[in-house]
């Protein structure tokens, strides 16, 4: 399953601001679920524009920059634009496109890694 049909069912389920929870072991004995941020998803016609953020609805940039990235519906890649648009996106008010071609990729893989883990706890584990 690619990221973009990752995101479909995340919307479908959850609707545009999703919470990102990661399940980890505690000396290898006692589970813990700690938060990971919270997705908001916007539908962007052939690409899905994802914005990872520290809250549900607001952004306190004082945790560090809000950052996005947009995936392709078709093969949720990374949807690079014309005009040096890498597709990765980040501001603490509104977002710029990062022109560095390293940094965007960096980006784009949190934001991704991000979607499977909020992917991972609500769709393939019964809470």
């Amino acid at each position: 399953m690619n990221n973009a049909q990752k995101i479909s069912k995340l919307v479908e389920r959850f609707g545009k601001s999703v919470q990102i929870f990661e399940r980890k072991r505690v000396l290898g004995l006692v589970l813990v679920t700690l938060s990971r941020g919270w997705l908001w998803i916007e539908n962007a016609n052939d690409h899905w524009s994802v914005t990872l953020a520290n809250g549900k609805t607001t952004h306190q940039p004082l945790g560090g920059p809000a950052l996005g990235a947009d995936f392709r519906k078709d093969n949720g890649e990374c949807k690079v634009g014309p005009l040096d648009l890498t597709g990765a996106w980040k501001s603490a008010l509104s977002m710029w496109p990062i022109r560095n071609e390293e940094e965007a990729a960096r980006v784009f893989s949190l934001i991704a890694s991000r979607v499977n883990l909020a992917y991972r706890y609500h769709c393939t584990v019964s809470t």
